[in-house]
């Protein structure tokens, strides 16, 4: 409020307004509360967009963090198992395994790799996502969480069935060749 009452003052110096006027606006500015007037403008930082929250980048990062995590426990784990169990046997292998035993190899000799493109990758889903919810896109980022989801179950389950359903097949036919129904 001094502020207000000083530039009344340089008002009057200046010759702007009479003493007589100087003097009635500064008594009516003192008879006026603080609350009355009119609150600061809002600067350029703020947004008229919700916060994001912690939560809302958490829970894809955490899930699709677990699907990751699941994908590289099956190919750096599971899959060499088979892998030696199908040499040992020396059979011809179908497409889909002999794509998952190549990603597999692949995770064995680039598994340095593994974490800081996890990583990378899941910082970057992680942004997108808290992007498109900055911008209010809420329906744009679940289609994308879903998504982003269903693809990583695909690739799980792609590099499940692609181990498991030859082994099956291979099972039924040494069980076949053993006179078993």
């Amino acid at each position: 409020m001094s502020e207000e009452i000083q530039r009344i003052r340089r008002m009057v110096a200046q010759g702007k307004v009479t003493p007589e006027e100087g003097e009635q606006l500064i008594a009516s500015v003192a008879e006026v509360p603080p609350a009355a007037h009119p609150p600061p403008m809002p600067t350029a930082v703020s947004t008229t967009s919700p916060p994001v929250r912690a939560w809302w980048v958490l829970w894809p990062l955490i899930s699709h963090g677990l699907i990751l995590a699941g994908i590289c426990v099956v190919l750096t784990v599971s899959v060499p198992k088979f892998q030696e169990i199908f040499k040992s046997l020396g059979v011809d292998l179908p497409l889909m395994m002999r794509v998952v035993f190549t990603a597999s190899s692949l995770a064995k000799h680039w598994g340095f790799l593994i974490l800081p493109a996890s990583a990378g990758a899941l910082a970057l889903d992680a942004l997108f996502y808290a992007f498109l919810r900055r911008r209010g896109w809420h329906v744009v980022a679940a289609l994308w969480w879903w998504c982003i989801t269903i693809l990583g179950i695909l690739v799980v389950a792609f590099l499940c069935l692609g181990t498991y359903l030859p082994l099956v097949t291979l099972m039924r036919a040494m069980g076949a060749s053993a006179g078993r129904p």
